[in-house]
């Protein structure tokens, strides 16, 4: 039978996507919307239907898709990229949580289904069996739920941000057996379907559960798709002439026409800084642009002209971006914004603004950004909530701005020492109640190994931050609680409401990473971190960050690669990321690596990073007399620069490594020497954790009791650092059962604690060797944790070794000598701990 004229097959095969509105049916009938059905339709459709179809369709637009049709509540839209339509339905998910529209029945909820094939275009839209797949798919999901054919997924792959999970085999109601996965894009974990599995049914020999129908036909009839079309026409006059609030803007540096090189720099980070608090539109980092300018065939140190950032955002899909200038009339300056159209160049919207004198510029700047805001689709009611005036948010010193603005300018190349530090420091010395400076010369610290010096920063800041803006109290109090209080949890509850509130902030993201990392919790670091770099994908902190975390599971092709592409996108030149590169060589064996990272590093301020790193690679190869070496050359370097915190740690980072070696001579001489350089909690922590090591109760009791009444809420100091150097000291008095007592919390902090050793230890004195071995194998599950942060890698895998001597099991005893040999091949010859593992490997 030949086919009918006006059906045509799909070329290529197309992604398929629906979604459905969850309880439209009540929401419209609810009595809140008006006294009568024509009052509550009209209040539905303008109120939540209008918003509805606005995000859907900023959504299509932002990834390539086309709308085909709307039926009720529901969209039907296809994708040449399935890539672009798991990333749309993500978008349109993650949107609907950040900027909820409201309804009678609660916040509005969507389904979304995709599936791919070759369907039969005809009558003006896609027909067939595949079509009816996707709509299966969707109905079968739950609300907030994105649900995935197996077909589909096997060609999304496994893109940044998304997590797969199998749902099961499901029988869909013309259609048949399909598999289907759930696709997680916000780390809520598996959502439940609407329908039961196949595989469900039967291990409850449950039978027949109803499909809910594919779409909601024409509730509201001809005249009501008639309004929404009429709406949709609205919509695109509307886009023409303003960027959706989903919409990326760039900005091109001011253009300073009054002659004073104060404002070079200054206006422009200003400005950012206020349209940053937006927490809906989406400002392009510098950095990104300038990374994008070797592109175009430019100098990345060329200052950012209009041609040029419109260059950029064509080449890069940005739809608007913004121009500034400052001028001088008399004895008053005016500031002037404008939002212009990227492809064609016209005004979408100009603002300006007066300041009588220099000193009020700041505050202009301030004015002109929230009209800037407004104008490009802003709520107010969310400029109230989040706006502040720049002279509070930031400073209303300019001078003390221009040194803050110099200071990211160097610590977004990751120069922290001594370039943006000294920037800061001009900041606050300038304006000594400059909140967000004071915060980031903690962060600047902190990278550099100064932590005792960072917490100081970080709680001048907070007790700066009461009328900071909202972002950077955010900002300020999750460093805060992060590092100074200790409180982990408390840290990541305000980075977890940040992204929320400010989804599109890529150091929300670093940071709730980073807090993550600190408890163990890798791998969801890891993906927190990945979606910094969507964000922005030539972050060097969020690079090196991601290395290093990716080392610390010894996951060592995916550091290389995150590191390779580092450095092709020139994202940090810093001595922070080189550390990560010589860790990464020396866990992968590469020596020339390991000698081109150190050399880069000599001669700089923070080179002393770089020699602590090398200690502890020496020690972990077992080469204690070096690792000596390198501890204390680590330490003059620190002492050169008056960094007596970084020295401390490296005095007692000696200590502990040598403690676990058994080599405790002069220990107690070295941690009062350390103690007498400085006080701060990082290096107390560090002094109790070697004074337990190396059985010196008479200075780790003191220590133990005043860490834990100083920090009360620190999660370091009272689950993990208390409570292991308890048990070291109970292992050392023949207490094994008092130090398994102490160590119960143990297993959650594996990757960031000795506690799996001290466990293998104890266990071992309590001849318990099954415990034993379990202990120990966790204790070397991942080399590059070890390496990163803790001494015990050898020492581990002695304990292991010995553990399968005393269960008896011979040929596994072999093997963890065997790989301990490996481990320590190029060991101090006559190692202590060494000479003792060659004799019982002897006897086996």
């Amino acid at each position: 039978m030949p086919a009918h004229p006006a059906l045509k097959l799909a070329p290529t095969p197309l992604t398929l996507v629906f979604t459905d509105m969850v309880g439209s049916s009540a929401a419209k009938r609810a009595a809140s919307l008006g006294a009568d059905a024509h009052e509550r339709d009209r209040a539905y459709l303008e109120g939540i239907q209008s918003k509805h179809l606005r995000l859907i369709r900023d959504a299509i637009a932002d990834h390539n898709g086309k709308e085909i049709m709307t039926i009720g509540d529901s969209f039907f839209l296809t994708f040449a990229d399935p890539v672009d339509a798991i990333r749309c339905a993500a978008a349109i998910q993650q949107r609907l949580r950040t900027h909820p529209i409201d309804t009678p029945s609660g916040p509005l909820q969507l389904r979304i289904g995709i599936h791919n094939g070759t369907p039969e275009y005809f009558e003006n839209s896609w027909h067939g069996t595949d079509v009816d797949t996707a709509a299966r798919a969707e109905s079968a999901g739950s609300p907030q739920q994105i649900v995935v054919t197996d077909v589909a997924r096997k060609l999304i792959g496994d893109p940044l941000g998304i997590k797969f999970r199998p749902l099961g085999t499901f029988t869909l109601k013309g259609v048949g057996e399909v598999k289907l996965w759930d696709a997680d894009y916000d780390q809520h974990g598996l959502r439940t379907p609407s329908l039961r599995s196949n595989e469900l049914k039967k291990r409850s020999r449950l039978i027949g559960i109803s499909i809910a129908s594919l779409l909601i036909l024409a509730v509201l009839g001809f005249a009501g798709f008639q309004l929404w079309q009429k709406y949709k026409t609205q919509q695109r006059v509307a886009k023409s002439a303003t960027p959706s609030a989903k919409d990326s803007i760039i900005l091109a540096d001011f253009e300073n026409k009054t002659g004073d090189p104060v404002f070079d720099t200054t206006l422009t980070q200003a400005f950012a800084i206020q349209m940053q608090q937006s927490p809906v539109l989406n400002l392009v980092s510098q950095q990104h642009i300038r990374q994008s300018m070797q592109y175009l065939g430019r100098q990345s140190t060329e200052a950012l002209t209009p041609a040029i950032v419109r260059e950029v955002a064509q080449r890069e899909g940005i739809k608007a971006y913004l121009t500034g200038n400052i001028a001088k009339f008399g004895n008053e300056y005016v500031i002037s914004v404008t939002a212009q159209n990227t492809n064609t160049g016209d005004d979408i919207a100009s603002v300006q603004a007066q300041a009588a004198d220099k000193e009020h510029v700041i505050d202009a700047i301030g004015t002109v950004a929230t009209s800037m805001r407004a104008r490009l689709g802003e709520s107010l009611s969310s400029i109230q909530k989040l706006d502040t005036p720049m002279g509070q948010a930031t400073t209303p010193s300019l001078e003390a701005f221009r040194a803050y603005a110099l200071g990211d300018v160097e610590h977004e190349k990751g120069l922290d020492i001594p370039q943006a530090e000294g920037h800061y420091r001009q900041a606050v010395e300038l304006d000594p109640n400059f909140a967000m400076a004071w915060a980031r010369l903690g962060v600047v610290y902190g990278n550099s190994g100064q932590r005792g010096r960072s917490l100081d920063c970080y709680g001048k800041a907070y007790a700066l931050s009461k009328n900071v803006s909202e972002r950077e109290r955010l900002y300020i109090q999750a460093h805060y609680f992060l590092n100074a209080i200790g409180n982990v949890q408390k840290a990541i509850d305000t980075l977890e409401l940040a992204v929320r509130t400010y989804p599109l902030d890529i150091s929300n993201w670093i940071n709730l990473g980073s807090a993550q990392s600190n408890i163990g919790l890798i791998n969801e670091a890891i993906e927190n971190t990945k979606r910094s770099l969507t964000l922005d994908p030539t972050d060097g902190v969020a690079f090196l960050n991601l290395a290093s975390m990716q080392v610390s599971i010894d996951r060592f092709s995916d550091a290389a690669q995150t590191l390779a592409e580092a450095d092709r996108q020139h994202a940090d030149s810093g001595t922070g990321s080189l550390t990560a590169f010589y860790q990464l060589a020396f866990l992968t064996g590469d020596r020339a690596a390991m000698a081109k990272a150190a050399a880069k590093v000599e001669g700089r301020v923070d080179q002393y990073q770089m020699s602590q790193s090398i200690a502890a690679a020496q020690e972990f190869a077992g080469q204690y007399r070096e690792a000596s070496q390198s501890w204390n050359l680590a330490a003059t370097q620190a002492a050169t620069q008056k960094a007596t915190d970084a020295q401390a740690s490296s005095l007692l980072l000696r200590v502990s490594g040598r403690g676990f070696a058994g080599m405790c001579e002069n220990s107690p001489r070295d941690i009062k020497a350390a103690l007498a350089l400085d006080k701060t909690k990082p290096t107390l922590i560090s002094a109790t954790i070697s004074a337990g090591i190396c059985n010196q109760p008479a200075i780790a009791l003191p220590l133990i009791e005043s860490l834990v009444k100083q920090y009360p809420e620190d999660t370091q100091i009272n689950q993990i650092v208390a409570p292991q150097a308890r048990a070291a000291l109970a292992l050392a008095a023949n207490q094994p059962q008092e130090a398994l007592v102490n160590l119960e919390g143990a297993k959650a902090f594996d990757l960031v604690s000795a506690g799996a050793y001290l466990q293998g230890l104890a266990y071992l004195d309590l001849k318990d060797s099954a415990n034993a071995i379990e202990a120990f194998q966790r204790a070397t599950k991942y080399k590059g944790a070890a390496l990163q942060l803790l001494q015990d890698y050898g020492q581990a895998q002695l304990g292991l070794a010995r553990a399968y001597t005393m269960a008896g099991n011979r040929p596994e005893a072999k093997k963890a000598y065997e790989a301990l040999f490996v481990t320590w091949k190029d060991a101090d010859a006559d190692l202590p701990q060494l000479l003792a593992a060659k004799k019982e490997y002897a006897a086996l």
